[in-house]
């Protein structure tokens, strides 16, 4: 497989604009936002995503920590099952990929049933279900029987991804495993 950096994807002078010269980053009004999280709490502000009130938005930034800490726990095998980071996928499998899954996908499953709302937070969809559905979206899109032991995370995905103003969005979207 081809190694393709970032430089040879984006066009010159394009991370220029960042102080930390890497993406993501969102320009609005002027403003330079750097980092994926940081973005997503910046926007569920804006448009009341973040959680009903300082205890919930506190709570949602927790479960979006422990996704980055699953995604980064994971990172090792997909880095090599792609051609992007060194290793036999085959041996890193167990260690990397199934006791990680092991490790967090029942992490979500509590936060699912504590909230009793079929969200992460109490009081319903805020903007780290997007961020977990993506990811847990990747995770079947790798590996098809990766929530076989979860029904319950399978079935919160299609409860986000039929929200009403964002089902046609996912219905028809192209998927990138990279």
């Amino acid at each position: 497989m081809k190694k393709t950096s970032l430089q040879q994807i984006v066009p010159n002078g394009f991370l220029l604009k960042t102080k930390t010269g890497k993406l993501p980053y969102l320009e609005y009004d002027g403003h330079l936002i750097l980092e994926s999280n940081a973005i997503n709490r910046f926007l569920a502000k804006k448009y009341n995503l973040a959680g009903k009130d300082d205890y919930e938005q506190a709570l949602v930034d927790g479960i979006a920590d422990i996704q980055k800490d699953f995604m980064n726990a994971v990172a090792p095998y997909y880095g090599a099952v792609m051609g992007y980071a060194p290793g036999n996928p085959n041996e890193l499998k167990k260690e990397y990929l199934d006791d990680n899954l092991a490790r967090f996908l029942p992490m979500y499953s509590n936060f699912l049933k504590e909230s009793k709302s079929r969200f992460m937070a109490p009081s319903g969809l805020t903007w780290v279900d997007f961020v977990i559905t993506e990811y847990l979206t990747t995770l079947l899109h790798f590996d098809s029987k990766n929530l076989d032991n979860h029904k319950d995370l399978k079935d919160y995905i299609e409860r986000v991804h039929n929200v009403p103003q964002l089902k046609d969005y996912y219905s028809s979207r192209p998927y990138s495993k990279n």
